[in-house]
């Protein structure tokens, strides 16, 4: 039996079983597709994508539910394409009035949108939540994730003893579900987190741990991921052979996903023993695969080797492209820092606009109370005045406005701080806006540059619009057919030949992915949204947002495909 046919099998039996034992509330198919999701995220997202039409005349509860499924079979299959919106508007649905058994699936999904976006405070308040709305032995897997996510989180923070936790949390739910893997990848969060902190004796101790259990596993994907991350650790203790062990398996099982990592690693460990034919033969594949890290580390040792080999042109020239892929690095890390202030500035902002409400509710529920006790005051007050009248007694009169005033006094004075606060809410709120308004001037001056030098692009425009290899790409497309690593490699070349820095240009917005990369390198070569969807092997929709999401990623505001477009047709 084939795969697809297996898999066909498991939804046919799977529907039979949900349509037997399943809530009343959902129907079976989506029942269904919740149980594949994690197991088949790809047969669940082909059954999601089959009963869409259905959704239409569904209930509300049926949409929501269908909308959340969708998003967590996007998520497992990496295409995710949810907006902050709509996650925040499917969330605000459960609170308020959905089933509450899925609010805790609906918080974690909002985390995970909010984490791709780069909003780790909300991210983390929407973990935490997600934790809190389920039971302490419910959900175990769901936990599981959670924490993994929370500790990379503040991991990329170095906020290192959160970052642990985190972890040491994941392992315990892993170990309680008897889920191997679970654990395995604790262990090596764990590791990577001390050697953040270059105490290698813990780090050591923990890929160890991971090591042993993968090994046990027979899980050849597990053994690979820690080889690599021993083989690390080793390369910054110095211990060249023992790295060079860890890689064999790497090697012999290569992808091409983890070219660059596997690349730099081997680059390093051949510089360091001084092995320059194996060195040459890595760096080679740096300069091809390598991300904007991994070159930059490469042109400073080919720097130094061909000082040493007396070749001071070669020298030379590895030396000025060390030193574009320095500013390229230093780029990258402040655009992350700006991102990660703006991201923080921004969630401050949401709680001081809350703090703000929280203390106008608290001021108008303060002055109603007062009001009413001083109404209920002043009316007993009164008839206290007139029974004291009549029996004449003028100090107890005394007493009695005496308690009046003090009381009057302390609302008084409880009205005057509330008031106190606001005012310095709001001006802070002031503060943060026009920090705010200081960033988008920085981002306009860039786009005005961008876009004075497009005019003098016009003649590299005309030879890349009539080179063979685009007229081989619009045929590919035409015919349905995705590129070969060929096709990639002419792509990229007669691009750069005409642009001779557009590399280093896009290298210093952002750090793309493979992905990514090849949607800038078609867009540049002219070709449109469907066609650069069949030569990637996506849909359309994936394309548009890719490019509307990489645009917010770049410069921090919300963009569309047009604008990303524009802008990589500039460099």
């Amino acid at each position: 039996m084939t795969a697809s046919k297996s898999a066909v099998a498991l939804v046919l039996v799977l529907l039979l079983i949900a349509g037997c034992t399943g809530s009343r509330q959902y129907p079976s198919a989506l029942l269904t597709a919740d149980s594949l999701a994690d197991c088949q995220p790809d047969s669940a997202l082909e059954l999601l994508k089959r009963i869409e039409p259905e959704m239409a005349d569904a209930s509300k509860p049926v949409q929501a539910y269908y909308q959340l499924l969708r998003i967590k079979a996007d998520d497992k299959t990496d295409q995710m394409a949810v907006t902050t919106d709509s996650i925040d508007a499917i969330v605000s649905y459960y609170e308020d009035e959905g089933d509450p058994s899925l609010l805790s699936m609906a918080y974690y999904y909002a985390g995970r949108v909010y984490s791709e976006e780069n909003d780790a405070p909300t991210a983390l308040s929407y973990f935490q939540k997600s934790l809190d709305a389920m039971e302490s032995k419910e959900n175990l897997q769901l936990q599981t994730v959670i924490y993994s996510q929370m500790g990379y989180l503040f991991l990329y923070q170095r906020i290192f003893k959160e970052a642990e936790n985190c972890f040491f949390k994941s392992i315990e739910c892993g170990k309680e579900l008897n889920d191997t893997v679970d654990v395995i990848y604790g262990l090596k969060d764990l590791a990577d987190t001390y050697l953040w902190q270059d105490r290698f004796d813990e780090s050591l101790k923990y890929i160890h741990e991971a090591e042993t259990l993968a090994t046990k596993s027979s899980n050849l994907k597990m053994k690979v991921m820690v080889s690599k991350k021993a083989a690390s650790i080793a390369i910054d203790m110095r211990n060249y052979q023992k790295a060079k062990n860890y890689m064999q398996l790497p090697l012999q099982h290569f992808e091409l996903s983890d070219s660059s990592s596997i690349y730099a690693t081997m680059q390093r460990i051949f510089y360091a023993t001084e092995d320059i034919d194996s060195f040459f033969y890595y760096a080679r594949g740096i300069e091809r695969f390598g991300s904007v890290y991994a070159k930059h580390r490469l042109y400073k040792h080919l720097t130094d080797v061909y000082l040493k080999q007396g070749k001071y042109e070669l020298a030379d020239h590895s030396f000025q492209k060390y030193l574009v892929f320095s500013d390229s690095v230093k780029h990258i890390t402040q655009t992350e820092e700006l991102q990660r202030v703006y991201s923080l500035y921004n969630y401050q902002r949401k709680e001081a606009e809350n703090e703000k409400l929280k203390y106008d509710n608290r001021i108008k529920k303060g002055l109603l109370w007062t009001l009413l006790i001083f109404v209920t005051i002043l009316s007993f007050a009164t008839y206290l005045i007139y029974i004291i009248r009549k029996s004449n007694n003028q100090e107890k009169v005394k007493r009695i406005k005496a308690l009046q005033a003090e009381r009057y006094r302390k609302s008084q004075a409880f009205i005057d701080e509330n008031n106190r606060k606001i005012v310095q809410l709001e001006s802070q709120i002031t503060e943060h806006e026009t920090q705010l308004e200081v960033y988008k001037s920085r981002l306009l001056s860039l786009n005005a540059i961008a876009i004075a030098d497009m005019n003098e692009k016009e003649r590299a425009n005309n030879v890349i619009k009539n080179s063979d290899i685009r007229k081989s790409v619009i045929k590919k497309a035409a015919e349905n057919m995705i590129l070969t690593d060929d096709d990639w490699m002419q792509v990229e070349k007669i691009i750069n030949d005409n642009y001779p820095e557009f590399n280093e240009r896009l290298f210093l917005i952002h750090n793309f992915s493979t992905q990514e990369y090849h949607v800038a390198l078609l867009t540049k070569l002219q070709i449109s949204p469907s066609g650069i969807a069949t030569l990637t092997a996506h849909t359309k929709s994936s394309i548009t947002l890719t490019k509307s999401r990489l645009y917010k990623k770049c410069f921090g505001e919300k963009g569309s495909a047009e604008q990303w477009d524009a802008f990589v047709n500039s460099l």
